[in-house]
């Protein structure tokens, strides 16, 4: 029955998943089993219910000590609920049994950023250059920092590392075009984000960048071409204006 579940919440059936297991949990969720209170409060999460969803991965984590994935979750509620101390907290922790780097280091590095705190931003993508220094997102993370702490030709250094070793690592290579863009170089800026678009036409962020290095060369018509098209990809999407 369990697999059944995990199938519908995995094909975005979170009503479905929720009709089927909050029954089953009801009130006591002390003799709840951890794996299904993960998969309630994941469903919860899909649903929108962060609050709730949040509780039930709470409880999970505290049945399930040992689970990292699981104190990631919990950090990444947290962070969207905007509990920034206790994000932190838990996605340290989460990170800390990661065996490759990905989105938990990119929350834990969001968390202080969102805090104000770029100094601890900086050491966790310091950690992770060390940690992972086989690996394009790596060398992208830590330039992503730099970049907010205002220093470009550092951060220009870190994106082109990253390339190095993925040429074709598309949030490295968008990067740098807005890097460019940002210091008018617009031809340059042009160019990287037509590359994108040429592997990924459906590419947002590289429609919207090379819309705004359009509106700076006074090409409006081919401007509002490009946001369109944007907007017809995202238009939930607030960057879309």
């Amino acid at each position: 029955a369990r697999a059944l579940t995990y199938a519908r919440l995995r094909s975005n059936q979170s009503e479905k998943v929720i009709a089927s297991v909050a029954p089953k949990i009801g009130e006591d969720l002390k003799n709840a089993e951890g794996e299904d209170l993960a998969l309630l409060g994941r469903a919860y999460i899909d649903s929108g219910d962060l609050s709730r969803g949040r509780q039930m991965i709470a409880e999970a984590a505290g049945k399930l000590p040992d689970s990292g994935e699981l104190k990631l979750e919990l950090g990444a509620v947290d962070l969207a609920l905007g509990h920034l101390s206790d994000a932190v907290v838990n996605l340290e922790r989460g990170v800390a049994s990661e065996e490759e780097p990905g989105e938990a280091q990119m929350a834990l590095i969001a968390a202080y950023v969102r805090a104000g705190d770029l100094a601890k931003a900086e050491g966790v993508a310091q950690r992770l250059v060390e940690r992972f220094p086989d690996e394009a997102i790596s060398y992208n993370l830590a330039g992503g920092v730099q970049a907010l702490r205002a220093h470009p030709d550092r951060a220009r250094e870190l994106f082109e590392k990253a390339l190095a070793i993925n040429p074709n690592y598309e949030p490295a290579a968008l990067n740098l075009a807005d890097l460019d863009k940002r210091e008018g170089k617009l031809a340059q800026a042009r160019t990287r984000y037509e590359t994108i678009l040429k592997g990924r036409p459906a590419n947002v962020n590289a429609l919207v960048g090379l819309s705004q290095v359009a509106r700076a060369d006074n090409k409006m018509d081919e401007a509002r071409g490009l946001l369109d098209k944007a907007y017809a990809l995202a238009p939930r999407d607030r960057t879309v204006v």
